[in-house]
């Protein structure tokens, strides 16, 4: 099973995680979040885009991350429970 987007489904979940998302993406800087050793989320303000990849390449999961790219627009409709409105365009193989 692909787990490349859970960690926008957890952010649904649990407020303080969700908060730092939008903290992050409000900021207008680049930054990094890891979610529960599984995914590293790489913020990148010019872009408005976040880069989600395996943690790293020895842990549990990395081969269940499929690197991508994700428009900040949709990281905040999926983390509001919004999957209707998303574009081709909102997502991206890295």
């Amino acid at each position: 099973m692909i787990m490349t987007y859970d960690w926008m489904i957890y952010a649904q979940n649990h407020p303080p995680f969700k908060k730092q998302i939008e903290d992050l993406i409000a900021s207008g800087n680049d930054g990094e979040l890891t979610s529960r050793d599984m995914h590293r989320i790489k913020f990148e303000a010019k872009t408005q885009t976040v880069v989600v990849t395996p943690y790293s390449k020895t842990s549990d999961f990395h081969r269940k991350i499929i690197p991508k790219k994700i428009s900040y627009r949709a990281v905040l409709q999926i983390i509001n429970g919004n999957w209707d409105d998303l574009r081709e365009a909102d997502i991206q193989d890295v």
